[in-house]
């Protein structure tokens, strides 16, 4: 299976941590990181967040389904994350917002919304836990028992 995470990013570097888990993540999963670099800042919050869905809209051009991080979306675990994942289409597209969250009609045109919880977290730590669960996803399919622990 393939999953294509993308995430909007304020600089274009892939951090330490993230590296690590893309060596620990194995087959059955193909991860592909693609950071949506948002050069612009603007003053209304509405303006930014169509922005930076018009970057995730250009970068996806091949992909017809997605699915996007947010709060307001269905809680999973991650037994049920690796079910999603599989059951998916042969590619799977995760989509993380920027500091304002998505825009609504980047949501509205969502296949799912997935949320991690309620809480807040820095973009950098929340792609962190993103990769976690991915990783543990491969655990589960490699019958790996880290993902028990």
């Amino acid at each position: 299976m393939q999953v294509k995470l993308f995430y909007i990013s304020y600089r274009n570097k892939i951090t330490s941590w993230e590296q690590d888990y893309l060596k620990k993540i194995s087959s059955p999963i193909k991860l592909e990181m693609k950071p949506l670099l948002s050069k612009k800042s603007y003053k209304r919050i509405e303006d930014q967040k169509r922005y930076e869905g018009d970057l995730f809209l250009s970068g996806k051009a091949d992909i017809s389904q997605y699915h996007c991080f947010d709060k307001s979306g269905k809680v999973l675990s991650t037994e049920k994350f690796a079910n999603f994942l599989n059951v998916s289409q042969k590619v799977t597209s995760l989509f993380i917002g920027g500091a304002y969250g998505i825009h609504n009609e980047i949501i509205d045109k969502a296949s799912s919304l997935i949320s991690i919880g309620k809480m807040e977290f820095t973009h950098e730590l929340f792609r962190i836990m993103v990769l976690e669960q991915i990783y543990r996803v491969s655990c589960i399919h490699n019958n790996h028992p880290f993902h028990q622990i």
